[in-house]
């Protein structure tokens, strides 16, 4: 029978690091209740003379996710997230990695996950920091991954501790 796959055998991965810094990956998921990811398929469609019915091809894709966070100080990719909106960060300052792991791929050895995963440019665009009386601070804001991604070796640990070769 099929298992199910739970949504914490996927992992996205955000460099958090300044740039000219080395890499600084952290897990999203603190303060996130849902993750979805917009593979957003670029189409077209012709319909040929001599045909009653369209063809429809996939150009590429446009890829990314909008997410919503509680604002917890001290979670990397909250500070991170978070110092772009302070600065009120425009162009290449807005720029960073993403990585995306399908952890029900790798391979489990002791206790370390490994196998392939794709690692994108990406760009954060703050959408909105929401104060509402008496809740929680909240962070919205969209992650668009940039053209192809490259394909990396990854060694996961189960504090999700990650290198990339």
């Amino acid at each position: 029978m099929p298992d199910k796959i739970k949504s914490s055998k996927v992992a996205v991965f955000l460099n958090v690091a300044n740039a000219g810094s080395p890499e600084d990956w952290a897990r999203l998921g603190k303060g996130i209740s849902s993750l979805p990811i917009s593979y957003g398929a670029k189409t077209s469609t012709e319909t040929y003379v001599d045909e009653d019915n369209a063809t429809t091809t996939v150009e590429g894709y446009e890829i990314g996710t909008d997410a919503e966070q509680v604002a917890m100080k001290g979670d990397r990719v909250f500070d991170y997230v978070d110092s772009i909106r302070k600065r009120l960060a425009t162009g290449s300052d807005c720029e960073t990695q993403v990585v995306l792991a399908n952890i029900y791929d790798l391979t489990k050895t002791d206790d370390k996950y490994t196998g392939e995963v794709q690692k994108f440019g990406a760009t954060i665009a703050i959408t909105d920091f929401e104060l509402n009386g008496g809740e929680v601070v909240k962070i919205k804001y969209k992650i668009s991954l940039n053209g192809n991604p490259e394909k990396k070796t990854i060694s996961l640990s189960a504090d999700n501790t990650m290198t990339l070769s």
